[in-house]
């Protein structure tokens, strides 16, 4: 009968590298999850507003003061008039012309304020003399239809 070597006897790994390489593996496993829900939660928050926001935009194109002041916010109606509405978007008119496109660069959703939930889209607007930014800051309403309303809008060349 013949022996295997001292030097070839299998050896132990330490249990607590296998300890080591599980806790890695469920702590990437917590951050996929984590990503996955909060990836979700912002394109759900995001398909809600959008179309809100596309319809603020096209209303400011057509300067169309009337649906843009009554489908807005009671805070808006707060800090501005409806003839200041109209005055607003006559002078946004006057120094860059029409309103021909627009792109989204930027969004943020903050919920940590004392007006409540506030979504803030950022546009690139190309106008007809210029180009400039365009931010729009809509509340969400609780319980409301739509669930955001036009809070504020910014536009600046």
């Amino acid at each position: 009968m013949s022996h295997a070597p001292y030097d070839q006897s299998p050896q132990k790994k330490s249990p607590v590298i296998k300890y080591i390489m599980i806790g890695c593996a469920g702590m990437i496993l917590l951050a996929i999850a984590g990503i996955g829900t909060v990836g979700g939660m912002f394109y759900s928050g995001t398909k809600k507003v959008d179309p809100i926001a596309i319809a603020a935009l096209e209303n400011i194109r057509d300067g169309d003061a009337r649906t843009l002041y009554d489908e807005s916010d009671d805070g808006f109606k707060a800090s501005a008039s409806y003839d200041d509405t109209v005055a607003a978007l006559d002078a946004i008119r006057e120094r860059g012309g029409e309103l021909r496109d627009w792109t989204r660069t930027g969004m943020n959703f903050n919920t940590e304020n004392d007006q409540g939930t506030l979504a803030t889209f950022t546009y690139k607007g190309t106008f007809e003399n210029a180009e400039g930014t365009i931010t729009l800051v809509l509340k969400k309403q609780d319980g409301g239809d739509p669930p955001y309303r036009l809070y504020r809008f910014d536009v600046n060349d």
